[in-house]
């Protein structure tokens, strides 16, 4: 071993037990994470499409989705290949939820953050099921997604997906922790357009909901049934843009 590679292998055994730590949730902490990511996603909505501009709700906003897209990385690699099934259902639920979001006034153009989860979930599915040869297709299919993915964060939000999904799914420390590296940066990157504030706000609202929430609440049981944040998410849309007409 060089000692260059014995001077930092301490580190990233010290960074990966944090990250362990910081990632490893009961179903009761995995559904606090939920909710708080829930709140987060309804005050920016708010500010949104009731045309308030609210800064403050649209800083808080941030934190949704990488929280969010952790947790669903998380069940996503609880098995050793991505379930079509749950994918069909995920499909199914962004169609469903597009209605929503178009009765909240939002570009029918745009794509709502559910097709961003079942896309990036599509693409690592096939390469999983026919192997690195398809990964052209793979490719194709985030590809023919970017032009309806502005009001979805885009080709960040995939690339975030896709780190936080390996995260999980890695077992090796250094891999894994180069992976949490560039997740990071990816989360800051999903916001950079609208300026410092809102890239930082990303990247530390969720940091600091999980360094209390997987350090707490371990006693806390699931609450959330199966399925209910498609739905959540589908009914709120439609609420928030009655409310406003």
């Amino acid at each position: 071993m060089r000692a260059e590679d014995r001077t930092l292998f301490p580190l990233v055994v010290v960074a990966d037990c944090w990250l362990q730590r910081l990632l490893i949730w009961t179903p009761g902490q995995t559904d606090l994470i939920k909710t708080v990511a829930l709140l987060l996603m309804v005050a920016d909505h708010i500010s949104l499409v009731s045309g308030l501009d609210c800064a403050g709700l649209r800083l808080a906003g941030r934190g949704a989705f990488p929280l969010f897209g952790l947790v669903w990385a998380m069940n996503l690699a609880r098995y050793p290949c991505i379930r079509q099934r749950s994918l069909n259902r995920l499909w199914g639920w962004a169609v469903v939820a597009q209605g929503g979001w178009i009765l909240a006034g939002l570009r029918p153009d745009m794509g709502n953050i559910l097709f961003a989860f079942a896309v990036t979930g599509q693409a690592v599915k096939l390469i999983q099921t026919h192997g690195p040869s398809v990964w052209p297709l793979s490719l194709a299919l985030v590809l023919g997604w970017l032009p309806f993915s502005d009001g979805s964060y885009g080709l960040a939000g995939v690339m975030m997906l896709l780190l936080a999904y390996g995260v999980f799914m890695s077992a090796r420390r250094t891999t894994r922790t180069g992976l949490a590296g560039c997740l990071a940066l990816t989360v800051l990157a999903l916001n950079v357009a609208d300026g410092t504030a809102f890239a930082v706000a990303g990247l530390i609202i969720p940091g600091l909901t999980l360094t209390v929430l997987s350090r707490t609440c371990r006693l806390v049981p699931r609450f959330w049934p199966r399925e209910f944040f498609p739905l959540f998410y589908a009914v709120h849309l439609a609420v928030l843009g009655l409310v406003a007409m």
